[in-house]
């Protein structure tokens, strides 16, 4: 009996042992996580643009976003006509407020592929965001995948 009671003992210390050396038990991600990221980010570069004359802060804050949503969204496909009319819909409204108000609320099915569109759209056009492209290392790349879609 005593040999037994060893062996318990003996697992339920390798288990606590096991447990501790484990580390912190870490919880799941929100399931919209890059979309409160990108709104971080989105307001960090509309902050930067009001506070800051300087042309390199303000791209530095919006290369930050743009490569952010080149490496967490959805590229859409060249030439999709119902992206582009969901696109336009979206933008379709010529207030700031309205524009942000209307970006912060893109349901989620919708908004892996419209909001950098929205956003990029928002701020160089919205906001008057002034950058530099040649300092902008995301903005190439950005612009090759979303160009159609913001000038439409």
């Amino acid at each position: 009996m005593q040999r037994r009671n060893f062996l318990k003992a003996l697992a339920l210390a390798a288990g606590a042992t096991a447990l501790i050396h484990a580390g912190p038990v870490v919880a799941a991600p929100h399931p919209h996580q890059k979309f409160i990221d990108a709104l971080a980010l989105f307001d960090n570069t509309i902050a930067v643009n009001k506070a800051s004359k300087e042309v390199n802060d303000i791209s530095f804050a919006m290369n930050e976003l743009f490569a952010f949503m080149m490496a967490n969204f959805a590229k859409p496909t060249p030439g999709d006509q119902e992206f582009t009319k969901q696109v336009l819909h979206l933008l379709e409204t010529q207030s700031p407020e309205s524009m942000d108000s209307r970006l912060r609320h893109v349901p989620p099915q919708i908004a892996e592929m419209i909001w950098p569109v929205a956003a990029a759209k928002a701020l160089l056009s919205e906001h008057k965001t002034r950058v530099d492209a040649r300092i902008m290392p995301a903005f190439s790349v950005f612009i090759k995948h979303y160009k159609e879609f913001i000038i439409a």
